[in-house]
């Protein structure tokens, strides 16, 4: 739910610190581009998120011991094996991601600096220079 409703890659939510999220606002610095955003997220996710298992007091998905490159692969591995079970084919993390990017679009909003998408992912000229925070005023409906 995090990766579909935040745009997070799987490398930034693995390593997503608790001090990230302030009631339901989700501070973000994004690991490739460094753009600052912050995101509402749905009470939905943000309660998943309280009530799962952390595992550490810093992160919500990273011990912090190993580093956060084998994190995000055997975090991917268990995506992998969901989606194997759920019989979804082709499926891979980052389709949360497209998805998050699709419904910015639908309600009218801009992708770049939302989340710290650039132009360049989707065949546009330029690159995303802004620093500010850029909030991602979607609203969610479950």
């Amino acid at each position: 739910m995090l990766l579909q409703y935040s745009g997070l890659r799987i490398g930034d939510a693995t390593h997503l610190d608790v001090s990230r999220l302030d009631g339901n606002k989700l501070l973000l610095h994004t690991q490739k581009t460094g753009v600052p955003v912050y995101c509402v997220l749905p009470d939905v996710v943000v309660q998943a998120l309280d009530a799962a298992p952390r595992s550490s007091e810093r992160f919500f998905f990273w011990t912090g011991a190993w580093t956060v490159h084998s994190a995000k692969g055997k975090w991917q591995r268990r995506l992998q094996r969901l989606f194997e079970l759920a019989k979804v084919r082709t499926a891979h993390s980052h389709r949360f991601r497209d998805t998050f990017a699709v419904e910015l679009l639908l309600a009218g909003e801009g992708l770049v600096g939302a989340v710290g998408i650039e132009p360049t992912t989707f065949g546009l000229k330029g690159r995303c220079s802004t620093t500010e925070l850029r909030p991602c005023g979607v609203n969610f409906s479950l």
